[in-house]
């Protein structure tokens, strides 16, 4: 009786969310087009330049939801079928049925979660910025006057690298953070092209100021014309070995008299402007 039970509220769950997902979609694409429309204005006030790529949400997986819907009916009717003909080894199918119908549902509820959390979302990247959209709320950002933040990690399984989750922090031209995270689907794609960007358009700034004498911070480090400031101590570029990137962090070496200068990159702005100036600094030319 309660296999039963819980049996039927699977199945209304499932036909009530495919239902109600399928009305939600069109809402979506609806919103997807007010959008739409007006970011070339946004992006032409802005000063953005031309327009480079367009980046939406991470769709929900209804294909694989599907199939294991197809999986639990199965399931299903082998259990009904044992019970009806008194198979015991068919019977075993109800146990099978629970497991599959249980991951239905965290399937469905987190796949109907993570689309209302990124409906209406797009990333539209331009030439010298870009522009954010989720449902009627837009943000710009330019590339040569924002800060980033980039948190990458690395997810291991028997020390192989299996994937990276990226989030990027950034701020936008009213002074307001953004952050974006992986439910912009092709991370690997727009995270480097932003710290490019970003890079790019802040290195004539950063070297004409290093140039006047005056430092530029980046965080927990600031980089000064005599050399790399750091945990209130400034190491001169003749004394800078190497520098690294491991594990999450960026490592100034330095020589054996001082150790090494590290810092969390997620702790550090404009990270990959950061790591050129460093590479400049020391005469390195990529």
């Amino acid at each position: 009786m309660a296999a039963g039970i819980v049996i039927g509220v699977i199945i209304l769950v499932v036909l009530v969310s495919l239902g109600w997902s399928g009305n939600n979609k069109g809402r979506e694409q609806h919103r997807r087009e007010r959008a739409q429309s007006s970011i070339s204005d946004v992006a032409i006030r802005a000063g953005l330049g031309g327009h480079n790529k367009t980046f939406g949400p991470v769709p929900a997986d209804w294909h694989g939801i599907g199939r294991l819907a197809q999986i639990f009916v199965g399931l299903v009717g082998v259990t009904v079928l044992g019970f009806g003909v008194h198979v015991v080894f068919l019977q075993f199918a109800m146990y099978l049925a629970l497991i599959a119908g249980l991951g239905l549902v965290f399937s469905i509820v987190s796949a109907v979660f993570y689309g209302q959390r990124n409906a209406g979302g797009r990333l539209d990247l331009f030439e010298h910025g870009l522009v954010f959209t989720l449902k009627s709320r837009q943000q710009v950002v330019r590339y040569d006057s924002t800060t980033l933040i980039q948190d990458l990690v690395e997810h291991r399984r028997n020390g192989v690298t299996i994937r990276v989750t990226q989030a990027y922090e950034l701020t936008d031209v009213d002074g307001r953070p953004l952050r974006l995270r992986e439910g912009i689907a092709n991370p690997e794609e727009w995270g480097p092209r932003l710290q490019q960007g970003v890079s790019i358009h802040q290195m004539p700034t950063a070297l004409a100021t290093l140039g006047a004498g005056y430092p530029v911070e980046f965080g927990k480090i600031a980089l000064q014309p005599a050399g790399v400031a750091a945990f209130g101590t400034v190491v001169p570029w003749a004394e800078i070995t190497d520098v690294e990137i491991a594990e999450g962090q960026l490592r100034i070496k330095t020589t054996a008299s001082r150790p090494a200068i590290a810092a969390n990159i997620s702790s550090l702005t404009n990270f990959n402007l950061l790591y050129a100036l460093i590479r400049r600094g020391r005469g390195i030319q990529d």
